[in-house]
């Protein structure tokens, strides 16, 4: 995951590019701006989202002590707490759980409140927003040197320098027992490095903390790029910088990396330590629940839109197969309608077919009957049958070719007489024409 850290600190701007994941931190670039010159950064970088540290001016540290009360109430004394403290201003805070003890036979509950001035934070709130920039969270800078030194379970006082570039610089100390912050102090300092009036002002820390605090530091850290040789010890307590982080990965570019140690720790802080306002939360949180919709809404949108050209390719299919079925109903009409015109002539046959089932006639009696007539001048012309009943009617039409009228009638006679000899045949009517020689006989077959 790629994370865009931005430190504003002084008269300076420092900006780590970095990748995160649940168990490593890697710096690959980082840079310093001068403030001037942020308004510009922002107007024309491509990063959108960044986790801002600030060395707000108007910080304070308190520790108080409420009565250890049930959580869910305990936010709400912090917050009454808070307003007495601030004395009229209008602060944004965060608190540290220190842990119970018994005070005159009462448990009370110690608490360490980081607060910050909300017209700082809503200053550089308005800066970024000015360039629609986004701010995933705010912390100061006394909050990331504390989430360095986090998992460290001795009790330490830690030195920072801040105001690195131009402008006033300070030593930020302030003591970490068992990972919470106990005491913090601004110290005016006139060189970089550790100069005398800075180990004095440390010495002076750490006797407060001995005889006010009543805890005994265990060493003095010093956090960032010391560019010099540290002191073995101040007041007797061995001095030490920081040379490592857990999750922070500067195998490859340590001596770098030194310098942006305050920007890259604000990877380990907890969303709990956000400074942000109420205000620029909910902000947030409606600003993305609108991303959120928007990506609901796309995804939404193509879903639906894939399922319209489905759905298109699903019609035109069923147009396609519409078109085909009605082809193949005009095919299948005209199909249907030449079966039913053969349906038709079948069934004017149906009664030749009755009879041909009927094994007392056969055509083929007919016509070896016929073929055995006498047909001395004979032509036929035509042979149309009559199923009626059980019998079959045939009428004979034809011709007498010869000259001779005697002979025409001859022939005529001997035709009849021959059908007459015909085994189960009846002579209905009978016509001559002696004219043309034209006949026409009908015939009954039993």
């Amino acid at each position: 995951m790629k994370r865009v850290c931005l430190y504003i600190d002084g008269e300076g701007v420092s900006i780590v590019d970095l990748r995160s994941d649940p168990h490593r931190i890697k710096p690959e670039k980082a840079f310093t701006i001068p403030l001037s010159e942020l308004d510009s950064f922002l107007s024309v970088t491509e990063y959108d989202d960044f986790i801002v540290t600030c060395n707000f001016r108007d910080l304070r540290h308190e520790i108080i002590t409420v009565p250890s009360v049930n959580r869910k109430y305990l936010h709400r004394i912090i917050s009454l707490e808070v307003k007495k403290l601030s004395d009229g201003g209008d602060y944004a805070y965060v608190y540290y759980d220190l842990g119970e003890r018994i005070v005159e036979q009462r448990r009370v509950r110690d608490i360490s409140i980081i607060m910050v001035s909300k017209k700082e934070i809503n200053d550089l709130i308005e800066r970024f927003l000015r360039y629609k920039k986004s701010i995933r969270h705010i912390y100061a800078s006394l909050q990331s040197a504390l989430a360095l030194l986090r998992n460290d379970k001795r009790t330490l006082l830690c030195v920072f320098e801040t105001g690195t570039m131009g402008g006033d610089l300070e030593k930020n100390v302030f003591l970490m027992k068992d990972g919470k912050l106990f005491f913090f102090r601004r110290l005016t300092s006139f060189n970089k490095g550790l100069s005398d009036i800075d180990i004095k002002g440390i010495e002076m820390s750490i006797a407060h903390c001995e005889q006010v605090l009543r805890i005994q530091p265990e060493g003095v850290m010093i956090i960032g790029d010391t560019g010099e040789i540290l002191p073995d010890s101040i007041k007797g307590l061995p001095v030490s910088s920081v040379k490592g982080v857990n999750r922070i990965d500067m195998n490859d570019i340590q001596s770098e990396y030194l310098r942006y140690l305050i920007p890259t720790g604000s990877m380990l802080c907890s969303k709990d330590e956000d400074m942000s306002t109420d205000d620029y939360k909910s902000f947030r949180f409606m600003k993305k629940i609108l991303e959120i919709s928007i990506m609901v809404f796309a995804l939404l949108s193509v879903f639906f839109l894939f399922i319209s050209i489905y759905n298109i390719k699903e019609i035109i299919s069923i147009r396609d197969e519409r078109h085909f079925l009605e082809r193949e109903e005009r095919r299948l009409s005209g199909v249907i309608a030449e079966y039913r015109e053969t349906v038709s002539e079948a069934r004017s046959l149906e009664s030749i077919l009755n009879f041909l089932k009927e094994r007392r006639f056969f055509p083929s009696r007919i016509f070896t009957g016929l073929s055995g007539l006498r047909l001395n001048n004979i032509e036929f012309s035509n042979l149309e049958m009559d199923l009626t009943g059980d019998t079959i009617r045939v009428r004979i039409l034809g011709r007498v070719r010869a000259e001779d009228y005697t002979v025409m009638l001859e022939s005529f006679n001997d035709l009849i007489d021959s059908l007459k000899g015909l085994s189960g045949v009846e002579i209905v009517s009978k016509g001559f024409r002696l004219a043309d020689g034209t006949f026409n006989i009908d015939v009954r077959f039993r």
